[in-house]
């Protein structure tokens, strides 16, 4: 068949299956030497349905021709729903979040899960930086690097203080961050630009996040607010309980901060 006749058959243009043609996806049956018409066999429909079908699934066009090679529609439509299930249920987790975290932003519930608390001291190494907030997990990592082989006593978490907490910016925020001890160890070479700290024992108002750090913002925006009534002192912070990433942002725990008289 022609590639007019193809094209209404598949329901798509003879521009789109020319393009298929140029990337190698779908080649002519036969191309006339002469008149250089490209000319189809009746089953490649069914091959132009399984490009549309990848496409569909997000499939880049570059991994097309590989994914065509091993296209075995029971499987690939098993591992397909097992993805699209995964993202659904993540924006489940996505949209129970962000209805707490309206109501604890516009509503009056915020104060109700803020709880005193008396911190213990936290001790850390770090650095400090002006970055913007989404920087934070990169900067994490090259302490991280840094600090490989040291043997520190971590425990696990890591921490970003804010030493400007009245003008907080989540896009460039002035902050020391670094990675939670048990102990400050003596007799320890820092590499350059690191330091060990001790924020010492405080009263401090908690409020216990699970989410993605990049809406911690809207946290902060009510906690500045509430904790300026209790009259904070010291500098608030961050702690995100246990190593970065986890699998899914919305198991992420991230326990908030501000030390009160």
């Amino acid at each position: 068949m022609s590639i007019h006749e193809l094209a209404l058959i598949c329901y798509t243009t003879v521009r789109t299956l020319q393009f298929y043609d140029r990337k190698g996806l779908l080649k002519p049956a036969h191309v006339d030497p002469s008149s250089k018409y490209r000319y189809y066999k009746p089953e490649q429909a069914r091959d132009f349905f399984k490009i549309r079908l990848l496409q569909s699934f997000r499939v880049q066009l570059s991994n097309v021709p590989h994914a065509l090679k091993k296209f075995d529609e029971q499987k690939f439509l098993q591992e397909r729903l097992a993805i699209v299930h995964q993202e659904i249920e993540e924006k489940k987790k996505e949209y129970k979040l962000l209805k707490a975290i309206q109501e604890d932003l516009f509503g009056t519930k915020m104060e109700q899960h803020i709880k005193v608390k008396e911190m213990k001291p936290i001790h850390f190494v770090g650095m400090q930086v002006e970055i913007r907030y989404d920087a934070i997990n990169s900067y994490m990592e090259k302490i991280i690097e840094l600090v490989k082989g040291l043997n520190l006593p971590l425990n696990g978490d890591q921490i970003t203080l804010y030493l400007d907490p009245l003008h907080y910016r989540p896009h460039g925020s002035l902050m020391e961050i670094g990675l939670v001890l048990k102990k400050i160890p003596k007799n320890v070479q820092l590499p350059e630009n690191l330091f060990f700290k001790t924020l010492p024992r405080k009263k401090t108002l908690v409020y216990e996040y699970g989410g993605p750090l990049f809406y911690l913002t809207f946290v902060h925006k009510n906690m500045v607010d509430i904790a300026a009534k209790r009259k904070f002192t010291g500098l608030p912070y961050d702690i995100y309980k246990g190593p970065l990433p986890k699998p899914s942002a919305f198991d992420q725990l991230t326990v908030v901060g501000y030390p009160i008289e």
